[in-house]
């Protein structure tokens, strides 16, 4: 009989308790996280004046390049994120583990792009709620409002001493990528300063 693939565990998986936490009585937690797991997370080096490498991406994820600093876009399960110039992250809840950075390496030509999969050292959390900007204000020395960080906006940061990268979904979600050495750390200074909220941890 054939075994099961096996999956990545998460760097989170001994923390990571569902359930409600913090103040709020019956009122709805202000704070909302969820780990997003199972994403094919890839790193992509190429010139955004190459057609055939900004076709690759389109065609593979829907998602236009986004060319302006510290801005992203998003097609159904897919994201693109900017990093730099010439440098994006490209996210999918769609493809497997691996799997993307694969397809990136059979539709591009040798020599065109730079791709490395780096699925497995990634945690990402989702975190959603009225007071998502104020908790991530707490240790964040990015400009957080809304008319300034609005959805569609990416920067990478530091939480407290933490790099991440934060990905304004929409106005009341945040998708935070940490190393995946450093995912605990997070976890327990983000769900510490939730507390004041109240907070829900959704199952996965």
């Amino acid at each position: 009989m054939a075994s099961s693939p096996a999956h990545k565990r998460s760097a989170l998986a001994a923390a990571y308790l569902p359930g409600s936490y913090g103040s709020g009585g019956d009122e709805a937690p202000g704070i909302i996280f969820q780990e997003r797991r199972g994403l094919s997370i890839v790193h992509i080096a190429g010139d955004s004046a190459d057609q055939a490498f900004v076709h690759a991406v389109k065609t593979e994820t829907g998602c236009a390049l986004p060319e302006a600093a510290n801005t992203a876009a998003a097609s159904g399960e897919c994201s693109v994120l900017w990093l730099a110039p010439n440098r994006w992250l490209v996210i999918s809840s769609r493809h497997g583990e691996g799997l993307l950075a694969e397809r990136f390496r059979l539709s591009l030509s040798s020599g065109s792009a730079a791709i490395t999969d780096v699925s497995n050292g990634r945690t990402v959390l989702r975190i959603t709620g009225d007071h998502v900007r104020d908790l991530l204000a707490k240790g964040c020395p990015v400009d957080l409002h809304p008319k300034v960080f609005g959805p569609g906006t990416c920067s990478g940061t530091n939480l407290l001493a933490i790099t991440v990268l934060i990905h304004a979904v929409n106005d009341a979600t945040m998708d935070v990528y940490v190393a995946r050495g450093l995912a605990q750390s997070l976890w327990e200074w983000l769900t510490e300063g939730a507390a004041e909220f109240g907070y829900r941890v959704d199952s996965v």
